[in-house]
Order: structure tokens, then sequence, then C-alpha cells
């Protein structure tokens, strides 16, 4: 069955999932208590879930000054490679 393309929704997507007997049985109880599907349980726990890990502060790229100099222009890959490793700790001759 087509459920539509990649760019729009996509409806349901079927998938696999190793939980324990634990929780199903505690999923199966649930959804009969409540009258609706497994599915429908499991996707409530996962939207959940999903909705407490939003962070709270949405990610800014910090300003780094470079006092005047700019960019560093390396010549090739193995000044590249000397950037990176510099002062790690690894130095590379």
């Amino acid at each position: 069955m087509y459920t539509g393309s990649i760019y729009g929704n996509l409806g349901a997507v079927k998938t696999t999932l190793d939980i324990s007997k634990e929780t199903l049985r505690q999923v199966k109880s649930v959804a009969a208590r409540e009258g609706v599907p497994m599915r429908e349980v499991f996707e409530r726990g996962m939207r959940a879930y999903i909705a407490g890990t939003v962070p709270s502060k949405p990610f800014r790229l910090r300003t780094i000054p470079t006092k005047g100099q700019g960019l560093v222009k390396p010549r090739d890959w193995a000044d590249i490679r000397e950037l990176i490793y510099a002062g790690q700790g690894g130095d590379r001759e």
C-alpha cells in the first residue's frame, strides 16, 4: 500500500521492536483498559518521551574572535592535519 511520497506525510510505518515481556504485558493492559490498539499506547509513550527530550534552550553557535588574523589558509592536506591535531597530545611529525 502506497502511503505518500518521501516529501509528504508517510502515514503509518511498520517496524519491529524488542521489548520485555513485562512491558508488553503492561501495554496490552493499558490498551484493553482504554479500548485502543496497542500501537496507540506505544505511539503515545514515544511522543511523550520525545517531548521530554527537547532541549530547553536552542543551540547557539558561539562567535570565535580571530583578533584580526581571519581564517588560516592551509596550503595542503598535511597542513590541515597539523592544524586539526595541534595541541591534542599526539604530535605528528
